[in-house]
């Protein structure tokens, strides 16, 4: 990307790639039948991500397709790199999402046992030197 960091090209431009990026969840989810949306750490454990109000913490390891979008929007704004894969089950599908620091290299690591249909990595936004 080549806009300055703090203008409202910037702003834009970002916007659209963490979309176009989320889009693909969708795309890739089409026609299939999801079971339930998870997230898993750099380690590949399961992770609570869910809160919950009543016990005053991410206490829920299933979300929906809102909780992910969410999730991810998070996790690439705050300039971590995300993944996320899709798992068949007995009954449908389960998709994993996983975010990092670090290089595109290190990740995305999927609990022990999942074997991905799909998957797709954001492996950030590259300012260009024109930006900087």
């Amino acid at each position: 990307m080549n806009a300055k960091p703090d203008s409202e090209e910037f702003r834009k431009e970002f916007r659209r790639i963490r979309e176009q990026f989320i889009e693909k969840l969708d795309q890739q989810i089409a026609g299939r039948v999801v079971l339930a949306f998870r997230t898993c750490d750099t380690n590949g454990q399961p992770l609570p991500w869910i809160w919950d109000d009543e016990a005053c913490k991410f206490a829920h390891y299933v979300g929906t397709i809102e909780h992910a979008k969410a999730f991810m929007r998070n996790m690439i704004d705050q300039g971590m790199l995300l993944g996320f894969a899709g798992a068949s089950t007995d009954s449908g599908l389960d998709v994993w999402l996983t975010a990092w620091e670090g290089p595109p290299s290190r990740g995305p690591v999927w609990p022990s046992g999942i074997v991905p249909l799909f998957q797709e990595v954001h492996a950030g936004v590259v300012i260009g030197e024109q930006a900087k």
